[in-house]
């Protein structure tokens, strides 16, 4: 994606039926970053895991528009708690992203094609010395 996009939806793990509200901001070659307004581990103490990092392979999400949303490798970056709130803010930073499917698994294989551009490739490059090949699996 070349644009910027927020999206809002909800979020959840995996395997987890609690659904968290959040907005995730996605800004090319710069920011992938998912604010929740909740825990998506509702198990654990809230003020027990600002000592530690949270790490998730997958986190899946649905649009306001109802678009599946898989976000890929997140880490916490920020988790606040105020005495006066009943819920926390949770930022998470995520290096991947994938609309309109959930993944399960991270390794799963989900892209059925892919469009590579090299403007002006043939100034430094001689067109017979380019080659393009296709494999399936």
């Amino acid at each position: 994606m070349k644009e910027e996009k927020t999206i809002k939806g909800f979020w959840w793990l995996p395997n987890s039926k609690t659904k968290i509200p959040g907005i995730l901001t996605y800004k090319p070659f710069t920011e992938l970053v998912l604010e929740l307004f909740g825990d998506l581990d509702v198990k654990s103490n809230p003020i027990e895991k600002t000592n530690t990092i949270q790490r998730y392979d997958l986190i899946h999400g649905i649009s306001s528009d109802g678009q599946e949303i898989s976000l890929l490798h997140c880490v916490n970056i920020i988790s606040s708690i105020t005495s006066n709130s009943p819920f926390t803010i949770n930022k998470y930073e995520g290096r991947s992203l994938i609309i309109g499917k959930h993944i399960l698994d991270i390794n799963e294989k989900c892209y059925n094609r892919a469009v590579v551009k090299i403007p002006k490739l043939y100034f430094w490059c001689r067109s017979n010395n380019i080659n393009s090949s296709f494999a399936s699996s």
